[in-house]
């Protein structure tokens, strides 16, 4: 015999202003939160979220970033790289320049 166990589900809009009662099980298949009906029954933003850290308690917002760390030793140097092709040979000069003394 199989029994099947059924969740009261729907989206976060269909959630937004419904009620659970005490104890009762809800899931949000639009952010993937199951939450349960606090104590006298609770409207759904206000009833106590289950996570998988161990469950209960609701949740409070992330707090902020802290401030970047310090940046790292430089590492060595790399290699020399190779010596480029030589360049073309420039023209040549005017013939007939001037003697230099004896």
């Amino acid at each position: 015999m199989t029994t099947q166990i059924q969740l009261k589900r729907g989206s976060a809009t269909d959630w937004s202003g419904a009620q659970l009662k005490e104890g009762e099980p809800g899931i949000d298949l639009t952010n993937g939160e199951l939450r349960i009906g606090a104590t006298g029954g609770s409207l759904w933003a206000n009833s106590i979220i289950i996570t998988g850290g161990g469950g209960g308690g609701g949740g409070g917002a992330t707090g902020p970033a802290g401030p970047p760390g310090a940046n790292g030793a430089a590492g060595p140097p790399g290699p020399a790289g190779s010596n480029g092709a030589q360049g073309l040979q420039g023209p040549q000069g005017i013939p007939g320049g001037p003697t230099g003394p004896p």
